[in-house]
């Protein structure tokens, strides 16, 4: 989940569900080979594919050329808002470091995966790459360079997160937002995101609540997601911490505490598009605070 409501391009959260699965089996032939891809129509070309992109990346930083046979299962849908491409750029270098015993750091991981998210978006912004690699909730800073902290978890959160099927591309999503803001703007959202910050810091589920509200970007994007006023008016009644649009959209999440019914939640926010003729797809987790891992 990127943002976190108003951490716009610098803030991200780990969740448990759902995960991109990469599997690779070294070859003899010294080439990278997409065979498989499965839950998404995505090129295979190594030079158009995150994956092969990251993996080509990987294997110049170590100066190697091992081959391997590449098969991805896409559980994260492209253009969810949920962070895909992120996850696979992630799982390449992570996977191929893995297998090869490269001994890359996080930090090193991070430049190779940024390469992936480039090639998707054309920008090389960590809101999503972190907190894949990281886990649990990520600040990333950009200036000469990225600078990654992972804040402190609140505690007895969970987060659910719903998945209407409409396509919105990160290039539209971008599109709406202004190129100038008013300075009494830019004050209030920077206020935010310093609460927040605090809020994490203090466990103090209020600050947090009062913080995710963005001022900056989602006026402009909640117009791209049917009737997304009513439908966080909505949640603010039933009882969440906070709720905002995952990344680009246009997913939607909040953040519930222990007093929160997550399931009437999710019935709420999937009865919402339903209503209107939408499918959706729904996730009740929580913050993963590993994010990228080897699994059996």
């Amino acid at each position: 989940i990127a943002n976190m409501g108003s951490g716009f391009d610098i803030m991200g959260l780990a969740i448990d569900e759902a995960a991109d699965i990469i599997e690779l089996t070294s070859n003899t032939s010294c080439t990278i080979e997409i065979k498989d891809i499965v839950g998404a129509n995505l090129s295979k070309n190594i030079n158009d594919n995150i994956v092969g992109k990251v993996i080509q990346s990987t294997q110049k930083k170590l100066g190697i050329t091992q081959g391997v046979d590449v098969k991805l299962t896409k559980c994260i849908v492209p253009g969810s808002g949920l962070g895909s491409s992120a996850a696979s750029a992630v799982g390449a270098v992570y996977a191929y470091n893995e297998l090869v015993n490269g001994g890359l750091s996080k930090e090193q991981m991070l430049e190779l995966a940024l390469d992936g998210e480039e090639l998707a978006t054309g920008a090389r912004h960590a809101d999503n790459i972190a907190p894949c690699l990281y886990g649990g909730i990520t600040l990333a800073q950009h200036k000469d360079k990225i600078h990654v902290t992972n804040l402190p978890l609140p505690t007895d959160i969970r987060i659910v997160v719903v998945y209407p099927q409409i396509q919105i591309k990160t290039a539209d999503a971008r599109a709406v937002l202004p190129t100038e803001v008013l300075l009494k703007d830019a004050i209030a959202q920077w206020s935010q995101v310093a609460g927040l910050v605090a809020g994490l810091c203090l466990n103090d589920h209020k600050a947090i609540a009062r913080s995710m509200q963005d001022v900056l970007i989602v006026p402009h994007r909640s117009k791209l997601i049917p009737d997304y006023t009513h439908l966080e008016q909505s949640l603010q009644q039933a009882g969440v911490l906070g709720c905002s649009i995952s990344g680009s959209g246009p997913s939607i999440f909040a953040l519930c505490d222990q007093n929160a019914n997550t399931q009437e939640i999710e019935h709420l926010m999937k009865s919402h598009f339903q209503s209107k003729n939408i499918n959706t797809q729904s996730w009740v987790t929580s913050i993963s605070t590993q994010g990228v891992k080897t699994i059996q």
